[in-house]
């Protein structure tokens, strides 16, 4: 980034200096003596030529020219949609892309939380029951097979392999146990007789009956965790946990870089808990994993590119430009994170500068009017000054020195909030 303009000076050694006022003052003391000493007519004629021959000298030798050039800092506003990728090395100063660095770190965190759900939990009703089988096969029922009470509605589970025979071997088996499909107290049969229809049977086909108690169900209020319990919790560790990967981000990210506000992702990575919802728990831990990555660029990047832009828009080549810092705003970031667009902004110096070796290739030798006439004409100048010596050689006579030792160029650079 170019420096804040300062005047500057630029002078030239060798320059020879002539004391004119010194040397006209011996001069005129020479001539009053001589007029009052009674010199006589040649004596006048001779020191007339002298003063001729010396104004020769002068014109021809002693002519020594200073040039002061100030140029005015001109204000110009940057504001231009900038691209910034991961899958670019270079600046890519026509279409406004500059290399991007994308960071990542990951971390995790456990907490515990405190179940607040109600539930009920209790033992399952156990009994016994026959079954009958009304067809002329014998039908197996695997362990598991479903039983359902036609009064209740409730459904048992048999607990064992059987094997029912055929009706005319009997067709029945005595005392298969079951189980009630869930726990509860509502799952009791006391002193009721009950018929059951069996999965995947009809009652022509099979049927059932108990003739004893099923009992042993029971019914009891429990503390369970519920999903609300785990969001809870969860929010919490991550609102932490995403603090802390910022955090820790933070320290990857050199004086060099500027970090894109907005290009900060999260990734979950993990989440566990140590009790399912809906079990029963007076407390649970959550624990999670998280990634964050994020986009940086240089900020030497975004100078380069702001400054690009303003030598595209200004005619004036060479010169200097002095950039407020860069602004980013309107950042959006693609799906994988590779690529961020934002808009870029900043407020510009830009003062013109020349050679001064070409300015004097360029007026060496000519007259004043036409150094006064060349010099008005340069771009970016604006204001500037030529001063010639010795002052006694007439305007039309003056001409700019051939030699550059004696030509002087000095340049003012003017900020514009000055």
């Amino acid at each position: 980034m170019l420096q804040q303009k300062q005047t500057s000076q630029v002078k030239r050694t060798s320059r020879r200096q002539v004391n004119d006022n010194a040397f006209f003052g011996k001069v005129k003391r020479f001539v009053a003596q001589f007029y009052a000493a009674g010199g006589n007519k040649k004596l006048l004629q001779s020191f007339s030529v002298g003063i001729i021959i010396f104004f020769l000298i002068s014109y021809l030798f002693f002519p020594f020219v200073s040039i002061t050039l100030i140029f005015a800092e001109n204000k110009v506003k940057v504001n231009e949609k900038v691209t910034a990728s991961t899958k670019v090395d270079e600046i890519d100063t026509e279409q406004l892309i500059i290399p991007a660095n994308l960071l990542s770190k990951t971390s995790s965190i456990t907490k515990e939380g405190q179940a607040t759900g109600k539930g009920e939990s209790g033992d399952k009703a156990k009994g016994l029951i026959d079954i009958s089988n009304l067809t002329d096969s014998p039908i197996q029922l695997k362990k598991g097979t479903s039983v359902t009470n036609i009064n209740t509605d409730l459904q048992y589970v048999i607990t064992r392999d059987v094997t029912v025979p055929p009706l005319i071997n009997n067709g029945a088996v005595r005392d298969v146990p079951v189980e009630a499909s869930s726990f509860g107290s509502n799952y009791n049969i006391v002193n009721v007789n009950s018929t059951y229809v069996i999965s995947g049977y009809t009652t022509s086909q099979m049927t059932a009956n108990s003739y004893y108690d099923i009992t042993g169900g029971t019914t009891k209020e429990i503390i369970i965790v519920t999903q609300q319990d785990i969001d809870s919790i969860k929010g919490s560790a991550e609102d932490e946990l995403k603090q802390q990967l910022v955090d820790s981000l933070k320290g990857l990210i050199s004086q060099e870089d500027i970090l894109l506000d907005g290009s900060q992702k999260f990734k979950q990575d993990e989440l566990k808990t140590s009790v399912e919802v809906d079990k029963e728990a007076d407390t649970f831990t959550v624990d999670l994993k998280l990634t964050i990555s994020a986009i940086t660029v240089l900020k030497s990047d975004l100078t380069t590119v702001a400054e690009e832009v303003v030598k595209n828009n200004e005619t004036q080549a060479g010169g200097s430009i002095n950039l407020s810092d860069p602004v980013i705003r309107d950042i959006s970031v693609n799906d994988d994170n590779s690529e961020v667009t934002f808009s870029l902004s900043s407020n510009a110096g830009v003062t013109a500068d020349i050679s001064e070796d070409d300015l004097i290739e360029k007026i060496a030798g000519v007259s004043l009017s036409e150094a006064h006439e060349y010099i008005s004409s340069l771009e970016g100048i604006s204001e500037y000054r030529i001063k010639y010596t010795p002052i006694y050689i007439p305007f039309f006579l003056q001409r700019v020195p051939t030699d550059s030792a004696k030509i002087e160029v000095e340049k003012i650079f003017e900020n514009a909030n000055q």
